[in-house]
């Protein structure tokens, strides 16, 4: 599969999204760029910046640029309030958009007052760093969806050869497009490990100056992009919501870093480096404040209330389970996270408590078979044993469990 420039193609956009309001009574159509860019946008702006990808924050203050302020004529606001703006329509002003783009930056960069209007038009530095990148996107946009459709074909690939002839496929003499490329690509690829092998295979070395000279420097640029908006989904209080998106999340973290780490030669003290260590600690911390909790949830979920009547809390339960989860994801990860000293922590004191709890609730459910509430703490207790143990372990309770109810 080559990348060359192509004929544009059926459009992917929502025509049921309402229209949203750019500003002085202008209507801006949705998604942005009418969904060309889709590919490469990203829900969180980059702590450590990269020409990879751009945050849809950012996206969408360009677009509401040019439909405002640059290209008024191009795309004119009364169709696009009643919704009468096809696709079809913006493909064919796309090369024109990207002329007026490429002028307005090449204005702003001899003249400082037309580099302070554009920087007030695209409200701020982040608009403004954004757009030269939109006009890379938007100048190589028919490839976007063919990188995206080989890093899924890449899948089934398992020799490195075949690997290794995929990469001469993507215009290396064009970084700002081949990193573009690179993230549309690994937004597909399950394990990026092979991948970078691969590219350090063709570089004949592992080290940042032979992967920069042999046309790299964009993939690895784009790995650590996509390691950065796992670590930034995993926010504080909405990340681990859905615990299973969110142990997913660090499991491509994990492979993602892992990718670099155990394959890339790093100088000490390079940019690379500081990244590395930099979207390390920012996953870490993110996880640690969850990873805190899951004792204190433990406690609360299968210990009986200190006064009153005996009672579940299912959010704690919930709670709890899901924490299991996410420390045994966090077992399995750890090499990509500077957690090992509360992960310890953490992974003996819960084995510990899970033990005593799942004996204690054991002679209670004897005591008081009938119990619907020492029934389901124990089913619970037995539903965390198995992810923190093992299957054979939480089977063995429950056949003691068995036991106990016949005795009863």
């Amino acid at each position: 599969m080559h990348f060359r420039v192509m004929a544009p193609a059926a459009l992917r956009i929502d025509s049921t999204a309402p229209p949203m309001r750019a500003g002085g009574g202008v209507v801006m159509p949705v998604p942005v760029f009418a969904g060309l860019l889709e590919p490469v946008l990203v829900e969180h702006p980059s702590v450590f910046p990269t020409s990879s990808c751009i945050a849809r924050p950012d996206a969408t203050t360009v677009w509401r640029f040019v439909v405002r302020d640059l290209c008024p004529d191009l795309i004119p606001p009364e169709p696009l309030a009643s919704e009468g703006f096809a696709p079809s329509q913006f493909e064919a002003v796309v090369p024109v958009v990207v002329d007026r783009i490429r002028t307005a930056l090449a204005l702003a960069a001899n003249d400082q007052e037309a580099e302070r209007r554009l920087r007030a038009q695209l409200n701020g530095e982040g608009g403004l760093a954004a757009l030269p990148l939109v006009l890379v996107a938007l100048r190589g946009w028919p490839l976007l969806d063919k990188a995206a459709e080989l890093g899924k074909a890449m899948n089934a690939i398992t020799d490195a050869g075949g690997m290794g002839r995929a990469l001469p496929t993507l215009p290396l003499g064009d970084p700002p497009l081949a990193a573009l490329l690179f993230h549309a690509m690994l937004s597909q690829i399950s394990n990026p490990a092979p991948l970078m092998l691969a590219a350090i295979k063709a570089a004949g070395g592992a080290g940042e100056v032979r992967l920069s000279q042999a046309g790299f420097a964009p993939l690895v640029e784009a790995v650590f992009a996509q390691a950065q908006q796992q670590a930034l989904s995993l926010q504080t209080q909405t990340g681990f919501t859905d615990m299973d998106l969110a142990c997913r999340r660090v499991e491509r973290f994990n492979r993602l870093m892992r990718a670099l780490t155990g394959n890339v030669e790093f100088a000490r003290a390079s940019r690379w480096s500081a990244m590395s260590s930099g979207i390390v600690k920012l996953a870490s911390e993110r996880v640690e404040v969850r990873l805190a909790e899951v004792m204190p949830d433990l406690n609360a979920a299968l210990r009986r209330p200190r006064t009153g009547a005996d009672r579940l809390d299912p959010d704690r339960m919930l709670a709890a389970i899901n924490g299991m989860y996410l420390l045994a994801t966090i077992r399995d990860c750890r090499e990509s996270l500077a957690v090992n000293a509360l992960f310890d922590q953490v992974w003996t004191q819960t084995g510990e408590a899970l033990g005593l709890y799942c004996k204690h609730n054991l002679e209670l459910l004897q005591a008081d078979p009938q119990s619907p509430v020492i029934s389901a703490r124990l089913d619970g207790a037995i539903t965390m044993a198995q992810v923190r143990f093992n299957p054979a372990y939480a089977e063995t309770l429950r056949r003691a469990r068995a036991v106990a109810e016949r005795r009863s």
